[in-house]
Formats: structure tokens, sequence, C-alpha cells
């Protein structure tokens, strides 16, 4: 997802920020505008290096050009450089502070720096500089979502799905936060419009199940499992075993937990699960061969304190 969003957000960029060439230019050298206009056209095309070459020529003649900064901070942030994209992009706010796609795009890198109330902000200014796209609201309703501030979340996914009513990833974000305010029946009606919107959204089957499961709706959640097998999901014998374990059918989770270790043989969660399946099928001996193989694989595993539960 994180990546997906980076290209939605990179094409707001392209569309309503640096790109428009024809409204403001790369100040400096003539060649230096050339070097970033290319820049841009390998960025579109997500070929990062070639546009980093482009663009850090362009810097290099015309270092006043909060464009070229800007720009340069996206292309850092697509090859995941952190510390780069928030050194580029706050100087291009320090040239320019008044240009949104430079707060949208450092918003991001914050984001994914685990900085969020730093990127709310920068969402939000973007926003206040009248960059009121979808995927700014998006963004700013999965920072919120992160911090737990589920309803600040809801109201930012309302306003980009008023903006964009079709977009999948938007019901499935909505109804993750719907779930952190364990409102599961608004988190299933907007995790259904997902899938109907995309009928191979993996992780909206993954999460729906989830809230079936939470319900004790163990058959509808084995459903939404079933789909996640058929889809290939990395996880979906560990989700489907888990179901089987929640509604006590321990043969059915075991054969499922092997399956997950059978395709993942450093699966450790799998290992424990099907422990519990054992113990509570009264197997003890089996039960202390896989919690003993949990214990390899997690050698600096404690259980919790008694202070800490």
């Amino acid at each position: 997802m994180k990546k997906v969003l980076f290209f939605m957000l990179a094409l707001v960029l392209l569309t309503v920020g640096c790109s428009k060439v024809a409204e403001k230019k790369v100040t400096g050298k003539k060649d230096a505008q050339f070097y970033y206009e290319r820049g841009l056209a390998h960025f579109h095309k997500g070929n990062m290096e070639a546009a980093l070459q482009d663009l850090n020529k362009a810097i290099k003649m015309a270092p006043e050009s909060d464009l070229a900064f800007g720009c340069r901070g996206w292309i850092y942030c697509g090859i995941d450089n952190y510390e780069a994209a928030l050194q580029d992009l706050s100087k291009a706010i320090e040239l320019e502070p008044e240009y949104a796609s430079h707060y949208l795009g450092r918003g991001l890198v914050y984001r994914d720096m685990g900085d969020y109330d730093a990127a709310i902000r920068d969402y939000t200014k973007a926003i206040e500089l009248n960059l009121e796209s979808d995927s700014v609201f998006a963004s700013r309703g999965l920072a919120y979502n992160e911090k737990g501030d589920y309803d600040a979340a809801i109201r930012d996914f309302d306003k980009a799905l008023e903006l964009a009513p079709e977009v999948a990833s938007f019901f499935f974000h909505r109804g993750n936060a719907y779930n952190g305010k364990d409102e599961h029946d608004a988190a299933i009606w907007d995790y259904t419009r997902a899938i109907e919107l995309d009928p191979e959204y993996a992780n909206a089957y993954f999460h729906r199940g989830g809230v079936y499961a939470l319900k004790g709706d163990y058959d509808t959640a084995l459903q939404d499992a079933e789909k996640l097998v058929a889809l290939g999901y990395d996880r979906a014998y560990f989700c489907r075993a888990s179901i089987y374990l929640r509604k006590g059918d321990y043969d059915a989770a075991i054969r499922d937990y092997t399956q997950a270790i059978e395709l993942d043989p450093t699966d450790a969660d799998s290992y424990f699960a099907r422990g519990e399946a054992y113990f509570n099928k009264g197997d003890e001996e089996a039960m202390k061969r896989d919690l003993d193989k949990f214990h390899e694989l997690n050698p600096d595993w404690s259980p919790p304190s008694l202070e800490s539960l």
C-alpha cells in the first residue's frame, strides 16, 4: 500500500504541483530547466536513478530552485532514503513556503518515518494551500489511523470518498478506522464495499474475516479465509487455521497450521498456535514439540509479566 500511495501522490505532484512548468520555471541557466523537466519525465516513468541524476544536475546549475529540491526530495522518498528526502523537501519549503506539493511530499516522508503529528501538520498545510486532492485527504487519514485518532481518520476518508467515490482502498482504510473504534458493522460494510470495487482485494477479505470472527460468525469468517486461499494470500492458511481454532475445530486448525509451516518453516506464529491446538486436543507431547520449535525460532521471547497483564 505504501508504494501504491506514493505513486498516487506522485501523480498529484506531477499534475498539480512541480509539473506546472509553464507557470513556474526553474530559476537559473536554461540547461537547468532542461534537466529538471527530463528528471520529471524519468520520475513519471518510475526511473528513479535517471531522475535523480538529472535533478542533481539541475540543482547544481540552479541551487535556488525550490522545484528542483522538491522533486529530488520526492525521488529520495521513492527509494526510501528518508533523511535525504526530508532535507530536500525542507529546503524546498525554505525557498518557497507557499508551494503545497512540498508539504505534501514532506508529509509522506514524516508518515513513513512514524512521525504522524508532523505528517498531519504538513498534509494540513498542503490542504490549506488549496491542494484538495482525494489522495491528500486519504494520506492524512492514514496518518490519523496510525496515530489512533479514528474519528479524524473517518472524516478524512469521508472527504476522500466524496472526491473519489470508487477507490476501493479508501473504503478499506475507513473500515480499519471503524474497526479501531470497535464499530464492527460499519467496518464490515466498508470492507464489503472495497471488495465490490476490487474483488481480489486480499487485505479486505483478511480484515473482514477477522471482524466476522470477533463477532463470533465463524462460518462467514471462514468464507473470507477460503477466498484468501484461492487468491494465494501469503498468510491465508494461518488465517483460516486461526478461525478454526477459535471455532473449536482443532483438527482443521492443525491441518492449516501445518500447511502454513510447510510453506514457511520459519513461521514461528504457526508453531505456537498449532501447539495451542494440540494442547486443546490433549496432545501435550505434540504441544511441547511445537513450543520448543517456537522458542528455537524466537530465542529472546519471554511471556509477559504478571504486572503487564
